[in-house]
């Protein structure tokens, strides 16, 4: 065997032989006929396989190396001089592979990082990577993109995306983005509705019901609120910005809301004419009505406007928009319909429910969380569908059907109708004045006037008495001189 060496046994032989210059050049078999690397140990022999450390590891009898493996005695450095810890690899992977193509890597296991991949297993076909593990040890979060299979308790289907979870349950993550639309779900398998959705209520905070942003110590979403209900969203000392719209079926409460109004934003066409705009708003019919779905504001009687009316006489204050009417509002039992299919389910209802095939239903579990399904076939008080979390046995609330067609109204543009019209009353307000302040001055001529007129009346009575006066004492004096004549003759 040329520059090969081969030992076969005899300690002492085996010392000489490793720190002799003469082998230098040789391939070192322990075990091995015919070594192919500088050493090479076999190490299924009783002897075990290979020993590296003190007499506590070498020498001490019954320890021995396992079979076709070693044990090493302090830190091992690949890549590096200097190790650190028992293992310590610089500038490379660590990778735990098995030999029927499953992968797995545990890293600090006492609380660090376990990295996990099994294709061979329908219900972990994604593989997933596991953080905050507790002496147990337990792992107390995951981070998978799971594709799941049929049959599988799988949380969405296959290639969908990827989850999020502060357990080890892969069945439903507590946030999921969706790889096909990048939409994000919060307790929430199918995102289906918008680019955020979020399901469930929240239990332990006096804000209100649901969960909502707190940003005293930094963004954060929080789980508050008793009884039933959807989420919020609640900034305290920050904001919340938006370049989309913002949707809620509940209120917007703030102390104080901001609109850009730059008219570096804008294309100015025109002053609006005041005079119309009070025409307008005088048509607009305040109406006193209760809302049909208790569970958003109540019983309480409001007083405002309707859609349709806002629409005939002011049509820029209205728009159309898509989302489900209370025009159900019926309870409901869930069957299974489809043994091959268990997502497919009969919803049958005591009530006429009125629904066709085609139409999208909102519908509610025993938890208050909403479902929203297309339905398939349809009777006069049953109909099927594909549900994503009610379930066989469940029983449902049907709250209604998805319309496109949903009246809105623009409140901030009947408020500047109420500005513009509120102008042009002032201005006529300010013409009132003006011709009640000319009315007021001409009266107070009339009235100057109406004194002299008196006083004018008053000398002319007491000069016509005078005029009397003096007749009459003419009158007398002409009948003494009458009488005088008279008696002189």
């Amino acid at each position: 065997m040329k520059n090969n060496l081969v030992i076969t046994g005899g300690s002492s032989v085996l010392v000489a032989i490793l720190f002799s210059t003469a082998i230098q050049a040789q391939n070192v078999g322990i075990g091995v006929s015919s070594p192919q690397s500088k050493l090479s140990v076999n190490g299924t022999t009783s002897s075990g396989g290979l020993a590296i450390g003190d007499s506590t590891y070498t020498s001490t009898s019954g320890t021995v190396a396992p079979t076709n493996g070693a044990i090493i005695q302090g830190n091992t450095g690949i890549g590096t001089k200097a190790p650190q810890a028992l293992l310590h690899v610089v500038d490379g992977n660590l990778v735990r592979s098995n030999s029927n193509g499953t992968a797995s890597a545990t890293i600090n296991t006492d609380g660090g990082v376990r990295l996990y991949r099994n294709p061979a297993t329908a219900s972990y076909l994604g593989g997933y990577l596991d953080m905050g593990v507790t002496s147990s040890p337990t792992f107390i979060g995951r981070i998978f993109s799971y594709t799941g299979a049929a049959g599988q308790p799988a949380p969405f289907t296959v290639g969908s995306g990827l989850g999020l979870s502060t357990n080890v349950s892969n069945s439903f993550p507590n946030v999921l983005i969706d790889a096909s639309t990048g939409n994000v779900g919060i307790n929430d398998l199918t995102p289906t509705e918008a680019k955020l959705v979020v399901s469930g209520v929240g239990t332990t905070d006096s804000f209100g019901p649901g969960e909502f942003f707190n940003n005293n110590s930094g963004p954060q979403l929080v789980t508050g609120g008793t009884g039933s209900g959807g989420w919020c969203i609640y900034a305290s000392g920050g904001g919340i910005v938006a370049t989309g719209d913002i949707v809620t079926v509940s209120n917007i409460r703030a102390v104080t809301s901001f609109t850009p109004s730059d008219i570096r934003l804008k294309n100015v066409v025109g002053r609006s004419d005041p005079a119309k705009d009070l025409d307008t708003l005088e048509k607009i019919e305040i109406t006193d009505y209760t809302m049909k779905d208790t569970s958003v504001v109540g019983t309480g009687t409001l007083k405002k406007v309707i859609a349709q009316q806002v629409e005939k006489v002011y049509p820029r204050a209205v728009s159309k928009t898509t989302d489900y009417l209370p025009d159900v509002l019926a309870a409901g039992k869930c069957t299974l319909k489809n043994e091959s299919d268990k997502s497919i389910l009969e919803i049958h209802s005591d009530s006429d429910l009125d629904l066709k095939i085609g139409d999208r239903v909102k519908l509610l579990n025993e938890k208050g969380e909403p479902d929203f399904a297309i339905v398939l076939t349809a009777s006069r008080n049953a109909f099927t569908a594909r549900l994503k979390r009610i379930h066989d046995g469940e029983k449902v609330f049907i709250y209604g059907r998805q319309v496109d067609d949903l009246r809105i109204v623009d409140y901030d543009a009947i408020s500047m109708l109420n500005v513009s019209a509120t102008q042009e009353l002032a201005k006529k307000a300010v013409a009132q004045d003006a011709r009640i302040a000319a009315l007021e001055a001409e009266n107070t001529k009339l009235k100057v006037q109406a004194h002299e007129l008196t006083d004018l009346k008053a000398g002319n009575a007491e000069l016509a008495a005078r005029m009397e006066a003096l007749e009459k004492a003419v009158a007398r004096s002409e009948t003494v001189g009458v009488r005088t004549v008279a008696s002189n003759h």
